[in-house]
């Protein structure tokens, strides 16, 4: 288990468009809304590791913004982990180019 510091205690919510492993030292159980830019240099290498600490430090998360120019079927398996790990989520923005019938095509169980 790791040791949790929580910086912003009151804190609902956070847009955050800069280095992903420094954002995890502001998330914390009380965010609900969650803007996040992914940039193209994680294109190559999973972004697995960073959607876990999602789950893990803001589990009630209603909203959730990912903005990113890479493309969905890049990120298909981890954003459909992600998004079926977030039970409160009641809002997902993607941006306007996002091929979303790779996430949400019929076969997909996790919507349900």
């Amino acid at each position: 288990m790791r040791t949790s510091l929580v910086i912003l205690p009151n804190m609902h919510t956070l847009n955050w468009r800069a280095s992903l492993p420094l954002c995890v030292m502001f998330m914390c159980a009380n965010v609900t809304r969650f803007a996040i830019h992914l940039p193209n240099v994680i294109a190559g290498a999973s972004p697995q590791p960073f959607f876990d600490d999602i789950i893990d430090h803001m589990p009630q998360l209603n909203e959730l913004d990912i903005r990113t120019q890479i493309p969905a079927r890049i990120l298909e398996k981890e954003l459909i982990w992600l998004l079926s790990s977030l039970p409160d989520l009641r809002k997902i923005s993607f941006p306007r180019f996002f091929s979303l019938h790779l996430l949400f095509s019929p076969t997909k169980t996790w919507l349900c």
